[in-house]
C-alpha cells in the first residue's frame, strides 16, 4: 500500500523534499553563521543582533537564488560531483557579496577567517542537505520504471550505463517490440537511444510528449546544430537561424592566448616527471623514449603528435594501425602505469606551445581512422573546425571504449557550447578522469552475447513493487566523509589562524621595551639618545603587519596550538575585540602600551614568560 501511494503521489512528495531542501539550507545558514561568529569572535553577535539578523536573512536570500539558478534543487540531478562543485560556486559567490556588503556597513570586526570559516561550514551544510534529500528520493524513485528503447546488440552495455544513473528499476525493450508503447505507457522514464530508425525514434518522441513521459534521447548532429539557435521569422513563418560549427575570429585569440599560457605552466611542472618517466622507459627496453605520431589537425591538416612510448619499439610492424584492445600483450610494464595515470600525453604539451593543438578540444585521429570515420560518419569533418586538444568533452564524459558516433557527438556539442569557462569546468573534470581505471581501458575483444528480452520478465517487474538493490549510490559514505573531513581541517585551520596572528602580534607588543625618560612637565622618549616628544611616536606604526606576519609563518603547530589555547582561556571576549581592532595595520605606540596592560592583568610574569618563548623560540 505504500509503495502504490508514493506512486500515485510522486509529484506532491517531489514538491515536498525540494520544500524541505530549501527550510534546511536556510536553518542551516543561521547555524553556519552562529557558529563561525563563536569561533571567531567568541559572542553571538559581533555585529550588533539585528544586524546579524538582517545578514543572515540576505545571505540566506543570495543563496537560495544562486543555488535555483544553479540547479541545486533539479530533482534528478544525482551526481556527487556536480552537488560539491554547485556548493562551493554558490558558497564562494555569497561570501564575496557579504565581503562587499560588510565593507560598505562599516563593519571594523569583520576579519577574513569569518569568511573561511563560515564557507567550511556552509558547504558542509550543503552536502548534508544533498545527503539526506536523496535518502528521501530513494522511497519515490526505487518503485519506478526506467524504459531503454534500444539496439538489441547494445542491450547489455546500455542497461549497465542507464543503472548507474537512476534509482528506480531499468528494463530493456528492443525498439521492434510490438508491445513496445503498451511498456511506454507504463514507464516513469524512457531512455530513447535509437539512432538507426529515425522514423520510429520521432514516433516515440511524440508518443511520449502527448502522454507526458519524461524522455532523454540521443541527439542527432542536426539537433546538435540548432542549440542556441536564433528564433527570426519571415512575415507570420517562425524560423531558426542557425550557425555552423565554428568559432569566432574573437574565440579563437582568446583561447590561443589561454594555450600558450596553460601549456608554459604545463611544461615546467612535467618536466621533472618526463625526466624521471623517460629514465624508466630507457632503462626496460632500451627503446626511445618518446613516439611520434601522425594525427590530423585542425582543417585535417596533419602534424607529429608527441607521446611517450608505452608499446614496445616497432608495436604495428606486424598489426598495423589499430587500436589499443585491453590488456594488449604490446604495452610494456612502464606503459601500463603511465596510461593509467595519463602520464603519456604529457609531452603534448608542446604542441600545444607550437600551435599544433589546444588544452582543451576533441582528441586528434590517426589520418587512417579519419578517412574511415568521414565515410561512416559525413559530419565527422565538422570536429577539425577547431584544433585537437590534450583533453576534451568526449574524454571527460565518455570512455577509451565509447563509439567513434558518441564521440563525436560529444565533440560538436564541445564546439557549440565552447567559452573559456567551460574549459575551465572540462580542465576540472580532467583531474578526476585520472584516476578513472575505466576511461584508461582499451577496446574489449569479446561482447557478451545479448540475451533475448522476456515478456514475463517485463511482466513480473512491471508488478514488483519491492525495492531492488540500490545500483547507484551518488553519495557514497566514502565521498561524504572525505568531503565533510576536508571542510572541518578548513574550519579549524581558519580558527587557528586567526587566533595565531592575534597571538604572535600580543607577543610581539609585549617584547617592545621603550625606556622613558620622564621629568616633571615633560613628555619625552629616549630611542638610541635621541629625544623625540611622545605625542608624535603616538601616533606612528612601532609594529608593523609584515613583522607580525614572519613570525606567524616561522612558529611550529605545536606552539600555534598551545599559544591560542593560553589566549583563549584568559582574555575576555571584550579584550579579544579590542586586540582585533587594534591588530589592523600594526600597532602604534599607544596601542602597544594598551595591549600590555591588557596581558599585564591577565597573566603573571611566568605565564607571560611562557608566552613570550613558545612566540620566539622559533
Amino acid at each position: 500500500m505504500y509503495g502504490k501511494y508514493v506512486l500515485e503521489n510522486k509529484y506532491k512528495f517531489v514538491l515536498l523534499i525540494q520544500i524541505l531542501e530549501a527550510v534546511l539550507i536556510i536553518l542551516l545558514m543561521y547555524v553556519s553563521m552562529h557558529a563561525a561568529n563563536r569561533l571567531v569572535y567568541n559572542v553571538e553577535h559581533p555585529f550588533g543582533y539585528y544586524r546579524c539578523r538582517l545578514y543572515w536573512l540576505i545571505a540566506a536570500s543570495l543563496e537560495m537564488i544562486l543555488l535555483s539558478a544553479r540547479k541545486y534543487f533539479n530533482f534528478f540531478d544525482t551526481s556527487f560531483l556536480k552537488s560539491i562543485s554547485k556548493s562551493v560556486e554558490v558558497v564562494f559567490m555569497v561570501n564575496v557579496a557579504m565581503i562587499v556588503l560588510l565593507y560598505f556597513s562599516n563593519s571594523d570586526e569583520v576579519t577574513p577567517y569569518y569568511f573561511l570559516i563560515i564557507g567550511g561550514f556552509q558547504v558542509m551544510s550543503l552536502l548534508s542537505v544533498k545527503v539526506f534529500s536523496n535518502r528521501l528520493k530513494e522511497h519515490v524513485f526505487q518503485r519506478q520504471l526506467s524504459i531503454v528503447i534500444g539496439e538489441e546488440a547494445d542491450r547489455n552495455m546500455l542497461l549497465e550505463a542507464v543503472r548507474k544513473q537512476t534509482l528506480g528499476r531499468v528494463l530493456f525493450v528492443s525498439g521492434k517490440d510490438r508491445r513496445l508503447y503498451f511498456y511506454v505507457d507504463k514507464a516513469d522514464y524512457v531512455y530513447l537511444l535509437i539512432t538507426s530508425d529515425l522514423s520510429l525514434k520521432e514516433q516515440i518522441i511524440s508518443y511520449c510528449e502527448l502522454h507526458d513521459i519524461q524522455m532523454f534521447l540521443v541527439p542527432e548532429s542536426h539537433e546538435i546544430t540548432m542549440r542556441d539557435a536564433v528564433l527570426t521569422q519571415i512575415s507570420d513563418v517562425p524560423l531558426f537561424a542557425i550557425e555552423g560549427y565554428r568559432l569566432t575570429e574573437a574565440q579563437i585569440i582568446v583561447k590561443r592566448c589561454l594555450d600558450i599560457f596553460l601549456s608554459l605552466i604545463g611544461i615546467i611542472l612535467v618536466a621533472p616527471i618526463l625526466l624521471v618517466v623517460g629514465i624508466l622507459i630507457k632503462r626496460e627496453d632500451k627503446g626511445p623514449v618518446f613516439y611520434v605520431q601522425a594525427r590530423c589537425g585542425r582543417d585535417q591538416i596533419p602534424f607529429s603528435m608527441i607521446k611517450l612510448r608505452s608499446m614496445v619499439p616497432d608495436a604495428e610492424k606486424w598489426t598495423g594501425e589499430v587500436l589499443a584492445e585491453k590488456d594488449d600483450p604490446r604495452i610494456t610494464k612502464v606503459g601500463k602505469w603511465i596510461r593509467k595515470t595519463r602520464i603519456d600525453e604529457f609531452p603534448q604539451f608542446f604542441n600545444v606551445f607550437l600551435g599544433h593543438m589546444s588544452i582543451v578540444g576533441p582528441r586528434p585521429e590517426r589520418p587512417v581512422f579519419v578517412t574511415e570515420y568521414l565515410h561512416r560518419y559525413p559530419e565527422y569533418v565538422h570536429r577539425f573546425a577547431v584544433k585537437p586538444g590534450i583533453t576534451g568533452l568526449a574524454q571527460v564524459l565518455s570512455n577509451y571504449t565509447t563509439t567513434p558516433q558518441n564521440k563525436l557527438k560529444f565533440d560538436l556539442m564541445y564546439i557549440k557550447k565552447y567559452s573559456p569557462g567551460f574549459d575551465l569546468g572540462i580542465l576540472i573534470k580532467t583531474v578526476g578522469v585520472l584516476f578513472s581505471k575505466e576511461q584508461a581501458q582499451g577496446v574489449s575483444k569479446t561482447e557478451e552475447e545479448p540475451r533475448p528480452v522476456e515478456v514475463a520478465e517485463l511482466a513480473a517487474s512491471l508488478k514488483n513493487t519491492r525495492s531492488r538493490k540500490r545500483t547507484c549510490k551518488p553519495y557514497s559514505r566514502k565521498k561524504v566523509v572525505a568531503i565533510w573531513i576536508s571542510c572541518l581541517v578548513v574550519v579549524v585551520a581558519g580558527t587557528l589562524l586567526r587566533y595565531t596572528v592575534l597571538t604572535i602580534s600580543v607577543m610581539e607588543a609585549m617584547s617592545v621595551e621603550i625606556p622613558i625618560n620622564e621629568e616633571m612637565g615633560e613628555e619625552i622618549l629616549v630611542i638610541e639618545e635621541e629625544d623625540i616628544p611622545t605625542a608624535s611616536l603616538n601616533e606612528s606604526v612601532m609594529l608593523s603587519a609584515l613583522d607580525i606576519s614572519k613570525k606567524v609563518d616561522n612558529m611550529d603547530s605545536k606552539s600555534k596550538i598551545h599559544s591560542v589555547f593560553l589566549l583563549l582561556s584568559n582574555l575576555s571576549r571584550k579584550e579579544l575585540l579590542l586586540v582585533e581592532r587594534l591588530h589592523q595595520g600594526g600597532y602604534t605606540l599607544q596601542e602597544i602600551k594598551i595591549i600590555q596592560d591588557i596581558m599585564r592583568e591577565n597573566f603573571n610574569d611566568a605565564e607571560l614568560e611562557g608566552l613570550k618563548a613558545l612566540a620566539f623560540e622559533n
